[in-house]
């Protein structure tokens, strides 16, 4: 049976989440963040609340954000193991490393400094992952793991904007975020959080794709 762990957020956490995920930087960054959230574990209240996030664990493990009153609601893969203890929370890569605010923290310097993503030269890319190093010693471990964990993007929209009949459904499926691989899948209605739970959810009854003509 899956475990859920549930963190409204406020517009300034959200707005992480709520911007556009072009690479696989955004993805990591995603990840980071969320482990900082849910460790500092302060959840949005009334006119703060902006988003709330998800984690759920079972046979999937994935993060959902959900905002504008589910009018938009992604997921991501999420690659990491988690302890609630105490009303604590623990996150360790499926490698054993432990992910604290310091380790989130030092991942998304290296990411923000531009010295790791977009450079050509080799050297250029681990020299300072190797500096960050000599101070945790983890770190390329977990880096190595970042980079390639698969990132099962998907995301729901219901979008009154850009409709266009069969070409840009008002209710659809974005799956990918890469432009060479995105495709849509039209819905006939809108869907919740945990419909899209229960499409993604190994431990459920497959869902159907239907043609229009039908």
């Amino acid at each position: 049976m899956a475990k859920q762990f549930n963190l409204n957020i406020d517009r300034y956490q959200a707005e992480t989440y709520l911007s556009a995920i072009r690479s696989k930087r955004d993805i990591i960054v995603l990840w980071m963040e969320t482990v900082k959230n849910f460790l500092v574990g302060q959840p949005a209240e009334g006119a703060n609340f902006s988003a709330r996030l998800t984690i759920c664990v079972g046979k999937m493990s994935r993060l959902f954000c959900t905002s504008e009153g589910g009018r938009k609601i992604f997921s991501i893969s999420f690659p990491f193991s988690v302890i609630l203890r105490d009303e604590q929370y623990q996150f360790f890569s499926r490698e054993g490393i432990e992910i604290d605010s310091r380790v989130s923290s030092n991942i998304i310097a290296l990411i923000d400094s531009g010295e790791i993503f977009g450079v050509r030269d080799f050297c250029r890319f681990i020299d300072p992952i190797m500096e960050m190093s000599d101070y945790d010693p983890q770190l390329w471990t977990l880096v190595r793991e970042l980079m390639i964990a698969e990132d099962g993007y998907i995301r729901y929209d219901w979008d009154d904007i850009r409709e266009d009949g069969h070409h840009h459904p008002l209710h659809h499926l974005d799956i990918y975020y890469s432009s060479a691989s995105t495709f849509k899948v039209g819905l006939g209605q809108q869907i919740d959080q945990p419909a899209l739970m229960s499409i993604l959810n190994l431990e459920t009854e497959c869902h159907y794709l239907r043609s229009v003509a039908e």
